[in-house]
């Protein structure tokens, strides 16, 4: 009766020793980023800022703090095969905002090919026509959001990866974005993790990022980090390193309610007099 007890007392304890030790291991930790590296322009070049001067700055800061995905807006296709070209172990997915192929900007997915599987991917334009390339509202420009469904190699879990750049004039075009990026991650459901990140044109006192978080569904990093937020204020503020306070607060990260959010940072790395490009990287570190 003794040993029977001992042997059931043993089992419990080995049964709750694996609970547990399977419970630490569903926790994923995750450093994702989000950065404007600005495109190719030829007039940058005159002011000292020309992409062949930036681009190995650009993926030193993405080698450095090593997201394991990040989202680039404003990369047209030689400058995200630069950045394929010199970074290990990434793959990525995206589409020309244009023509849906290789013309224009484009809002790619980078991920680690070594910690995740690509499940899916779509780009669907920020339009009332969001299946083909084309614009609508008052936009300047198309938009498009960048979506891929990654599979977490060592869990099996799936997270659902959103990047996005809102058009830079029209309001109206910016407000119905977000209306239609925010129903389109409700409509995916809020069961699995989701993060969306770019460059949105809008602060965080602006309609569209008000609409994006109410509801208490999707959430502003910086509102919901554990240990804080580093870094400027802001994140767009030009090339030059000039001194002053940077709070123009337009590029960000959101999360759905499944994410943890440990630390956030703005980074304002420099090399020199000159930043790599006229945006901060937003990176955070995250746990699902």
């Amino acid at each position: 009766m003794q040993t029977s007890y001992k042997r059931t007392s043993l089992i419990i304890f080995l049964f709750l020793m694996l609970s547990s030790m399977a419970s630490k291991e569903e926790k994923i930790n995750l450093r994702v980023m989000t950065f404007n590296i600005r495109y190719d322009s030829p007039n940058d070049a005159k002011e000292g800022n020309g992409w062949e001067v930036r681009k190995p700055r650009v993926a030193q800061i993405i080698e450095f703090y090593n997201p394991a995905i990040f989202g680039l807006q404003e990369a047209l296709l030689h400058q995200t095969k630069y950045l394929d070209s010199v970074l290990v172990d990434y793959k990525w997915y995206g589409v020309g905002r244009d023509d849906g192929k290789e013309k224009g900007e484009y809002s790619p997915v980078f991920y680690n090919a070594k910690m995740f599987d690509l499940v899916s991917s779509e780009t669907m334009w920020l339009s009332e026509t969001p299946g083909k390339p084309s614009k609508s509202w008052d936009a300047a420009l198309p938009r498009i959001l960048t979506k891929v469904q990654l599979k977490h190699k060592a869990s099996g879990k799936v997270i659902d990866f959103f990047n996005t750049h809102f058009d830079h004039r029209g309001e109206e075009a910016r407000l119905e974005s977000a209306r239609l990026i925010k129903r389109n991650i409700l409509a995916e459901g809020l069961s699995k993790p989701s993060v969306l990140m770019g460059d949105f044109n809008a602060s965080e006192n602006s309609a569209p990022y008000h609409d994006l978080i109410s509801g208490q569904q999707i959430f502003d990093v910086h509102q919901i980090t554990q240990n804080g937020s580093i870094g400027p204020k802001g994140t767009f503020g030009g090339f030059e390193v000039c001194g002053k306070e940077i709070t123009n607060r337009i590029d960000h990260i959101f999360t759905t309610k499944e994410i943890e959010v440990k630390w956030v940072k703005v980074i304002n790395d420099s090399f020199g007099e000159k930043y790599p490009s006229d945006h901060f990287p937003v990176m955070a570190d995250i746990e699902f």
